[in-house]
């Protein structure tokens, strides 16, 4: 089921209500099924949501995430938009991230362009219950900047396809530091 922009707010805020109640009582137990009926069958702009906080125990030296997929990209195998929180320190990034896991197929002629990306779009929000708006808006960036990168390996190519996009960069968005997680 495709989900509006306020329903994807909605969605931000409960991940890290649920987030936040798992760390506090330091357990996966109730609150991964939460998590799963959240985004169970969901999407914004065609990618497929995903989401974790630890497969039995809490994710320790990582951060709890949504993903947004698209076809052929998997959590494990692939890159993809990505909201990343640190409960420790209340803090939310959003940027373009790639699986740990397994490398996908397509990462070797697209991740310059996706450094680039987070570069000029990637940011942390402090405090991310007061910035669902800005956060959602970083987001939508991430999504345009993602659609322009060659995640499919078009015929096989080892060189990065972009699109033009109609839209300007907000020069507010562009300045600031990324935290290398």
């Amino acid at each position: 089921m495709e989900v509006s922009k306020t329903e994807l707010k909605k969605i931000i805020k409960k991940f890290i209500e649920i987030t936040k109640k798992a760390y506090k009582e330091n357990t996966t137990r109730g609150y991964t099924k939460q998590l799963n009926e959240l985004i169970k069958n969901k999407s914004y702009k065609n990618f497929k949501l995903d989401a974790s906080i630890g497969i039995g125990t809490l994710i320790k030296n990582g951060l709890p995430w949504i993903t947004f997929l698209k076809k052929n990209h998997k959590t494990s195998k692939g890159f993809y938009p990505y909201l990343g929180y640190d409960y420790k320190n209340n803090i939310l990034y959003v940027k373009l991230g790639t699986s740990e896991t397994e490398e996908h197929q397509c990462l070797n002629i697209n991740i310059d362009r996706i450094e680039q990306i987070n570069k000029l779009y990637g940011k942390e929000f402090s405090n991310p219950e007061n910035s669902i708006e800005k956060i959602v808006d970083t987001l939508d960036y991430l999504v345009r900047e993602y659609e322009t990168l060659d995640y499919d390996c078009f015929n096989g190519e080892e060189k990065i396809l972009l699109k033009k996009t109609s839209y300007k960069p907000n020069p507010l968005w562009t300045s600031g530091n990324w935290k290398n997680l």
